[in-house]
Order: C-alpha cells, then sequence, then structure tokens
C-alpha cells in the first residue's frame, strides 16, 4: 500500500511464504522407510525419485507411500516411503532416493533432498554345526555391500575364551567384488571350550 502527501511515509508490503524441507542425512544403510518432513506456509505436493526416475505405481512392489501427516494448523506435513528391499534386483548397489516438493500455482518453488541408500547384507551362518574327527575348523563370514557400495575396512570376531593364534588365526579382511570375507580357522577343536557361539562384525 502506497500514501502520499507533505511529510507522509510511503511503505510497501509484500507477503513473505516460508517453506523448509528437512534434509536427508547423506546415507542411508537398510533403510525401510524414509521420511520427506516438510514445514512451512503452504500445502506442498510430494513427488519421489529413484535415481532421477519417479516412483509411481509401476513400483509398488518396491516402494509403497503413505501421507504419515497431512498438512493442516500446525503447518506441517510428512510423506513416508517404504522400501520392501527383497524385491530390488541388484539390492546390493547404491541407489538414490530422492524426495521433491512442490506447490500449486502461483508458487513455482521446488525443494528436493536426497540420500544415498546403502544396501548391505551379511550371509547367513547355519543354525549349528558340528565337528567330528581331527583337524582345524574354518568360519566365514561374508558382507555383500554391491559393486558401487562402500568398502568396510575393519571386522571384528567375537570368539569368547579362545586365544588367537593359540586356539584359532584370523586371515586379514578381504575385498573383492562387492563382497568382503573375513575367516577365523579353530586349530584342531578338540575340546569342549570351542563349543560356543561365534560372530562377526564388519565396520
Amino acid at each position: 500500500q502506497f500514501a502520499f502527501g507533505v511529510g507522509s511515509p510511503i511503505t510497501h508490503t509484500i507477503p513473505v511464504k516460508v517453506h523448509l524441507l528437512k534434509a536427508f542425512s547423506p546415507k542411508s544403510i537398510n533403510p525401510t522407510s524414509i521420511d520427506c518432513e516438510y514445514e512451512g506456509s503452504t500445502a506442498p505436493t510430494f513427488t519421489w525419485f529413484d535415481g532421477e526416475e519417479k516412483i509411481d505405481a509401476k513400483d509398488s512392489e518396491i516402494f509403497s507411500i503413505a501421507k504419515t501427516l497431512v498438512y493442516g494448523d500446525a503447518k506441517k506435513a510428512t510423506e513416508t516411503l517404504s522400501i520392501d528391499k527383497s524385491k530390488i534386483t541388484g539390492v546390493k548397489d547404491v541407489k538414490t532416493i530422492k524426495c521433491k516438493i512442490s506447490f500449486t500455482e502461483p508458487e513455482t518453488d521446488t525443494l528436493e533432498t536426497s540420500t544415498a541408500v546403502h544396501f548391505r547384507e551379511i550371509s547367513s551362518f547355519t543354525d549349528t554345526q558340528y565337528y567330528f574327527g581331527t583337524g582345524d575348523v574354518v568360519l566365514s563370514c561374508v558382507l555383500d555391500y554391491g559393486a558401487s557400495g562402500a568398502a568396510p575396512n575393519k571386522v571384528t570376531w567375537t570368539v569368547g575364551s579362545l586365544t588367537k593364534n593359540t586356539d584359532y588365526t584370523e586371515t586379514a579382511l578381504a575385498n573383492a567384488g562387492g563382497q568382503a570375507t573375513s575367516k577365523i580357522t579353530l586349530i584342531s577343536p578338540s575340546n569342549t571350550k570351542f563349543a560356543q557361539t561365534y560372530a562377526c562384525q564388519f565396520n
């Protein structure tokens, strides 16, 4: 609004709208769902992308989208993308998931945030391993992280009261072909102290 006259101020007012989109973490490990959270002046429209491809009905076996917080008086809105990683081809490869928000005309603003999704799996041990006779026993632990995934740089075995290089030996961590492999060899496990649960952890 404007006012004119001797000694009169000249003022102009303009509405200011605020749009805030909570940033995703740069990297997500084995997520089953991702929340896209908005707070601001106008009800947004959410659009999700797998890489540069829009996620829609054709992807319903892998992804499902739900409005977990509908925009209202609190001026907040959230959509949640659920992921069934068992249905993803090449599950171990890194995927970029992006959430983009837009608004109806006349607002043309868009905001987006993305995360690099890493799917990693440790190959399961058999429930029980039995030992008969003499000789060494080799236990292997394998982490699948995909050709484009991030390789671990450390592995830790939990072996109870066993003594390294006396009761068992450990091979160096090996990374190749999108897999990390670690092995321990139980040296002639001929007494009951070897009867325990063994665990491996990658970092």
